[in-house]
């Protein structure tokens, strides 16, 4: 139900402004185009014919493809996606929580309250894939605090396969198995989890190789140009590093604090304290502050693009 009010309000604001309902966004219309030519035979391209590697989000792109092979339309087919993937990050919160010690009225509380924060009552009708990302980093959490690492490592690579920052994210979980408590291991055990995270953190990579022959997604060029390390090493500029590091971490932390405090200050205050717990015991993860401090950091240093309020958070929705 808190889905569905978020969802009225949005769509009903949106048709005011606008006059119709549709997409905010042409990444969405991108997202559909690329399934439209899938289902057609054509493969994850935007043009037939021309190899390119057209979207940063494969994942969130064949799940466009399903309601469209259903005949639904593509504005209302997205928006029923993005619901329902919502309330699938809606109830992994509640799982969430209540695998933290707590009781079915917090982890309903906050279920609700996750979809009711921004970014969420707007992606759910964005046709984009935060919502996912969001949902898959929560599974990985999830099998995480369940000790399942090789399972965490799956949905991992799925969550890099959704926003290709999320490419450290299997990285974080081998150094959270490495952090916790010992559990009984063997060297090919060792070696499997390794070989596991290298897997999950090059499938985007994988993936943009396969479709258009370079590692790096077409958006790279056009969005990240020669800001960030990974730019700056590609064209050979060595000496631009430390300038990188030193402008951009403090501009890029400063905004991201900032945007984190404008949807929900509380929350910000408190999330150490929820850090420290989720990390305490032989149930205990370190991977949300992990990822929380790191994903920003990364972002800034090796592929820097619009800030993290840069298309209402769509790349650190489920941060």
């Amino acid at each position: 139900m808190v889905i569905a009010g978020w969802q009225v309000a949005y769509l009903w604001l949106s048709h005011r402004a606008a006059g119709s309902f549709g997409l905010p966004l042409d990444d969405a219309w991108i997202h559909a185009r690329v399934a439209r030519n899938l289902l057609a035979g054509h493969g994850l391209v935007f043009n037939p014919g021309e190899d390119a590697s057209a979207t940063t989000a494969p994942l969130w792109t064949l799940l466009t493809a399903v309601p469209m092979a259903l005949g639904i339309p593509v504005p209302v087919g997205l928006c029923l996606l993005g619901a329902a993937v919502c309330g699938v990050v809606a109830w992994l919160t509640c799982r969430f929580v209540l695998a933290a010690g707590c009781d079915a009225v917090a982890a309903a509380t906050a279920g609700a309250l996750v979809v009711s924060t921004h970014p969420f009552p707007w992606a759910q009708v964005s046709g984009m894939e935060p919502a996912l990302a969001t949902a898959l980093v929560l599974a990985t959490l999830l099998a995480v605090a369940n000790r399942r690492t090789g399972l965490a490592l799956f949905w991992a690579g799925a969550a890099s396969l959704t926003r290709p920052e999320l490419a450290i994210l299997p990285v974080l979980v081998l150094i959270d198995a490495v952090l916790r408590p010992p559990v009984a291991a063997s060297r090919n055990r060792a070696i499997l989890l390794c070989l596991g995270t290298a897997v999950a953190a090059a499938a985007p990579f994988l993936i943009n190789l396969t479709l258009s022959g370079s590692a790096l997604p077409g958006a790279f060029a056009a969005k990240v140009g020669h800001h960030g390390i990974i730019a700056a090493l590609l064209e050979g500029r060595f000496d631009a590093a430390g300038r990188v590091i030193l402008v951009n971490v403090p501009t890029y932390t400063w905004q991201y604090l900032n945007a984190l405090a404008a949807d929900n200050f509380l929350l910000l205050l408190l999330a150490p304290l929820g850090f420290a717990r989720l990390a305490r015991g032989a149930a205990g993860t370190h991977v949300p502050w992990l990822l929380v401090v790191g994903q920003p950091l990364a972002m800034a240093v090796l592929a820097p693009f619009g800030g993290p309020q840069f298309q209402e958070q769509r790349y650190m929705a489920h941060l």
